[in-house]
């Protein structure tokens, strides 16, 4: 885990969580649902790229900026359009050449705090009427950030990157193809 880049995610994608539950909340799920597919087209793009960083000889590392509003992006459309903190922000950060195991770690551990923002913003606004659901977050945030960090850290750069970003690819032409399919 990278401790500074702990900190510089936590509290911008806490307070996005918190914006983006909120509003989803008073609004209504179909404004969210557009961004899904938007999101899914920049992510493909983004798992690409990730695939062709797995086979270069050199992979540098560039200096990632803004990650501050990276980390609100990613937990506002987590909370309001339904996912985007995983795809946006780790395969952003990975795609800029940083090293995977910490990114996936760091990012995982992160994760679960903008998870239990939104949970509660949730449980705050609407009641326990969906105690379901917010369970369901809690839960499944306590169970998959330390798997994640676990696999993160066994795992070679190479075998990540070539992970991430098939999975990335396949979630987003999954989506992309729901959007159009349901036209």
């Amino acid at each position: 885990m990278n401790k500074k880049l702990f900190k510089t995610l936590l509290l911008p994608g806490v307070l996005g969580a918190v914006i983006g539950a909120a509003l989803l909340a008073y609004l209504g799920e179909s404004y969210g649902s557009w961004l899904r597919p938007v999101l899914s087209v920049y992510t493909l793009f983004l798992g690409l790229r990730i695939l062709l960083n797995a086979f270069r000889k050199k992979n540098e590392s560039r200096k990632v900026k803004h990650a501050g509003w990276l980390a609100g992006a990613g937990g506002f459309l987590d909370s309001f359009g339904g996912g985007g903190w995983g795809p946006l922000v780790t395969s952003t950060l990975i795609a800029k050449g940083k090293t995977p195991r910490y990114i996936i770690g760091t990012v995982s551990l992160t994760e679960f705090f903008v998870t239990l923002a939104s949970a509660l913003t949730f449980f705050v606004i609407l009641g326990t009427s969906h105690i379901q659901t917010i369970a369901g977050l809690i839960i499944g945030g306590l169970i998959a950030a330390p798997i994640a960090a676990k696999f993160a850290g066994k795992l070679n750069t190479k075998s990540i990157l070539i992970a991430v970003g098939v999975l990335v690819i396949v979630s987003s032409v999954r989506t992309i193809y729901k959007t159009v399919a349901g036209f």
